[in-house]
């Protein structure tokens, strides 16, 4: 299980997300991952501390919940749970070199995940825009899934699956393409015969508007509905 995060921080930085401590269960969850995210917390930010220890207590959560529910006590429970995950000391020492190896893991696949959406979204938009002809002037449903629905979805998309800052993130995959955004509308003004320094200008800002607000708001959304549900999951857990 070591490998398949990449969590760091320190409790006491850490009260907004932090369950009450007020059994044993959470005792010992929250005793282990103080030792775990002690030797790290100078590697990451604050927000990432809050996002990696929350998906730590999520995962070693619902691992004990699932050893309970096979007939593990309580106790037995969280002990096979904290085995299973390691000793806190030495998954310290792995996740640090993963963190001076590959810098910060979190933005770094919150970034990419966002970019891999937003290219995906461009390239439907394109196929519809140069499918669709210039329909586009005269259709008012394709004008909203355009500059609505579709940043709408994928914002939120990214907001729901990126481990952390996933306004960041969308920002920054927009900034990328807003040259090949231009390009596609450039060749799409060509093909329709319209008069290019007129639409283009057009189209590229109602793009750049619409895109940037309501993609990193819906983004900003996701990332508030995934905080949401885990602060949920976690006090099911707390108030059994």
């Amino acid at each position: 299980m070591q490998g398949s995060h990449h969590l760091p921080e320190d409790r006491t930085t850490l009260v907004p997300n932090q369950p009450e401590i007020s059994d044993p269960t959470t005792m010992r969850v929250e005793a282990y991952l103080d030792h775990l995210f002690a030797p790290l917390a100078s590697q990451t930010t604050e927000e990432q501390r809050h996002e990696m220890r929350a998906e730590a207590r999520e995962h070693l959560l619902a691992r004990i919940a699932a050893y309970e529910e096979l007939g593990s006590t309580p106790e037995e429970a969280v002990t096979q749970t904290l085995q299973q995950f390691g000793k806190a000391n030495q998954v310290a020492r792995k996740w640090s070199y993963n963190l001076n190896a590959e810098g910060t893991p979190s933005w770094e696949c919150s970034r990419t995940l966002a970019a891999r959406y937003f290219i995906g979204s461009t390239v439907l938009l394109t196929a519809i825009l140069f499918g669709t002809g210039s329909l586009l002037n005269y259709d008012g449903s394709l004008f909203h899934s355009f500059y609505l629905l579709l940043p709408c979805a994928t914002g939120l998309g990214v907001g729901l699956l990126a481990p952390s800052q996933p306004v960041r993130a969308t920002l920054a995959a927009l900034l990328k393409l807003s040259a090949p955004t231009t390009l596609i509308y450039l060749l799409w003004t060509f093909t329709q015969h319209f008069q290019p320094w007129h639409a283009v200008p057009l189209f590229c800002s109602i793009h750049a508007i619409s895109w940037t607000l309501i993609g990193s708001a819906a983004a900003g959304v996701g990332g508030l509905l995934k905080r949401a549900g885990r602060k949920l999951r976690t006090a099911r857990f707390a108030s059994r």
